[in-house]
């Protein structure tokens, strides 16, 4: 049932945060737990539950020295796990049964809402997000959201990007550090630019107003349109984009500097019309295009990475703040997320195929041997 290049070898590479007490193997704690949540578990007392009633066929393959680990054991070890070590034994097991290099990573941040508690602000993670592979690829805890800038930086030193990434972050991240930051990290940067930088975000506009008044024969502009539409919404996004910034006083204060870029969205939505302009700079050249793909990629972050988590997983109600825990639940919850949908003889949602895991023991291994578990 096990493939060679199966995720509990890579799991091995954790390093066990107990120093006493060893009487649970880390990989059977940490695996349960993954196998658990494909059924749907929660919180510690669910995963407890998962592993009594599949004992004899976890023994299949696991060894369990200590028999079938508490809850509170498997509250003291996932909240003690290092995330940075935790996050990479998923990645270098996803490029080892993949080997999808990183193109578009999208930073954002999130506020887990119940993490408040009396007195005190709630967690904020900001994550790094491939839209290739569809996982976060680092993650970093910051008390208050408005700490974002400060980590960002932090964050980005986690990563270990191939050359040629192109990052793109919301107006929180338009920062010049970053922006040379990301350039020492031979990667591009698409940064949206919002009230932070006003005056920067009203030349930049009244530019875009005068050239597409003056026409192409006097603005070097390059354009592109998509129209979507679905569930009762049509949209169009004009996409321009442009080199010409010799007139532009900031230019050499951004690093590298190659275009500007700007978008006019219209929706149509259930007979409402929507107008929204949004304006960006660049390293990369001023191909419309190519721009339009990674500012829409970028809510991937968003669209697929926060919405399964607070839809399917509850992100937003757990209640779960001891130690390290909510970074490795999270990276945990998007771990299974990514089996569940590659497994496709089941056409259903998320919950939908947890459901059938946790009655169906064959399902539950069919979506095992998909994921090279």
């Amino acid at each position: 049932m096990i493939p060679a290049a199966n995720i509990l070898m890579y799991l091995e590479m954790i390093p066990d945060p107990r120093t006493f007490r060893l009487k649970h193997r880390l990989i059977d704690v940490v695996a349960i737990a993954i196998l658990s949540k494909i059924c749907g578990a929660e919180g510690w007392e669910d995963m407890h539950e998962f592993a009594e009633s599949r004992e004899e066929w976890l023994r299949s393959f696991m060894e369990l020295p200590g028999g079938i680990p508490s809850p509170d054991t498997f509250r003291r070890i996932i909240s003690h796990i290092e995330p940075t070590a935790f996050l990479s034994a998923f990645l270098e097991w996803m490029k080892a049964v993949q080997d999808i290099l990183p193109e578009l990573v999208s930073i954002d941040g999130k506020t887990l809402r119940s993490t408040i508690k009396y007195g005190s602000s709630p967690l904020h993670i900001v994550s790094a997000w491939c839209e290739n592979n569809r996982m976060i690829l680092g993650q970093i805890r910051n008390e208050r959201k408005s700490n974002e800038i400060a980590a960002i930086p932090e964050l980005l030193k986690q990563l270990t990007l191939p050359m040629g990434c192109v990052i793109t972050i919301d107006a929180a991240g338009t920062q010049k550090n970053i922006a040379s930051q990301i350039r020492d990290m031979n990667a591009d940067y698409v940064l949206a630019l919002k009230g932070n930088h006003p005056k920067l975000k009203d030349e930049i506009e009244n530019y875009f107003s005068q050239a597409k008044e003056a026409g192409k024969e006097y603005a070097p502009l390059d354009e592109f349109m998509k129209k979507e539409k679905g569930h009762g919404r049509l949209e169009c996004r004009k996409v321009f984009a442009t080199d010409d910034l010799e007139w532009l006083e900031q230019k050499t204060e951004w690093r590298d500097l190659r275009s500007i870029v700007a978008i006019e969205s219209t929706r149509w939505i259930s007979g409402e019309y929507q107008h929204e302009n949004r304006y960006y700079i660049s390293s990369l050249p001023p191909k419309a295009e190519i721009l339009a793909k990674a500012i829409r990629g970028h809510w991937g972050i968003e669209n697929e990475c926060n919405w399964t988590l607070d839809v399917v997983f509850g992100e937003d109600e757990s209640l779960i703040t001891e130690g390290y825990a909510p970074e490795n639940l999270r990276a945990m919850n998007l771990l299974v997320a990514k089996m569940l949908k590659s497994e496709k003889s089941c056409k259903k949602g998320i919950r939908a195929k947890q459901f059938k895991a946790s009655l169906n023991n064959g399902y539950l291994c069919k979506v095992l041997q998909t994921a090279n578990f």
